[in-house]
């Protein structure tokens, strides 16, 4: 549940297209409305335009249609107001960065406009932040390391604090899981999912592990060919049909003794 000074604002989208001039690759997308403090995970097979959906949503690549939170349409925003609100984790950081990750981060900080600070920031300067939050992900460690030394998994610790020092209404994460092995893939989305509590800030996570968007999304869409094909609590979005449909897969899907989503693949469809 959102903390009781939390934003309200439900976000949606309304035919939502992005993509290239002459070639979308994401068409007339309707999803929502997302609450604050929750997580929506983007699931589907390469290609399916997940990466492109977030990109529009943070403004890196065109996008038609309305994207609202509350009553403002995100996209008719200059990018400055944009990026006051949202905050993109892109897959992977650019190569050949000399930047020790605490300067990287702090740069992101003071390169975007940040939104309003979280009361345990509100007193802190940029650099007493950015420690903070990587304090927070259990990097520290790395703080005086160079960002062309890391490995990918640190890598995606360090680009995931860029994000989150600059305290957004809205987070857009794009496999912040791929590199990690599963004791970090855990503290990942454990502590996205208690920032998002803290903070009430919409989360939309692209992952294509089904079994952890099962278990950490409060909503799951899942795309297919550029569309959204389903959108639910986890229960309702992953069904045995839909995995044949959109992976090819033969598949069962059954709760565990928690109640959460279990997938397991029997074989091609």
């Amino acid at each position: 549940m959102p903390m009781a000074d939390a934003p309200t604002d439900l976000l949606s989208l309304h035919g939502a297209t992005a993509g290239y001039r002459r070639r979308p690759v994401v068409r007339d997308v309707d999803l929502g409305p997302l609450p604050p403090a929750s997580i929506t995970a983007l699931v589907g097979p390469n290609g399916a335009g997940k990466s492109t959906l977030l990109k529009g949503l943070a403004g890196a690549m065109p996008m038609a249609g309305r994207v609202m939170l509350g009553a403002t349409d995100l996209l008719a925003l200059a990018p400055k107001a944009r990026a006051r609100l949202v905050a993109h984790m892109p897959q992977a950081l650019p190569d050949r960065v000399a930047l020790t990750v605490l300067d990287a981060v702090i740069g992101a900080r003071r390169a975007s406009p940040a939104g309003a600070p979280t009361p345990e920031l509100a007193d802190l300067d940029d650099t007493d932040r950015a420690v903070a939050v990587l304090d927070r992900l259990g990097i520290a460690d790395l703080a005086l390391e160079p960002l062309d030394r890391l490995s990918g998994g640190q890598r995606q610790m360090a680009a995931l604090a860029q994000a989150l020092v600059r305290d957004p209404r809205i987070l857009l994460l794009d496999e912040p899981t791929s590199a990690l092995d599963l004791r970090h893939q855990f503290q990942v989305m454990a502590t996205v999912a208690a920032l998002a509590c803290e903070r009430g800030m919409q989360v939309i996570v692209v992952l294509h592990d089904i079994d952890l968007a099962c278990r950490w999304a409060d909503r799951i869409a899942v795309l297919g060919r550029g569309r959204l094909t389903a959108f639910g609590p986890p229960a309702t979005a992953i069904t045995p049909a839909i995995l044949r449909d959109v992976w090819g897969v033969a598949a069962s899907v059954t709760p565990d003794e928690r109640g959460r989503v279990r997938v397991q693949v029997e074989g091609l469809a």
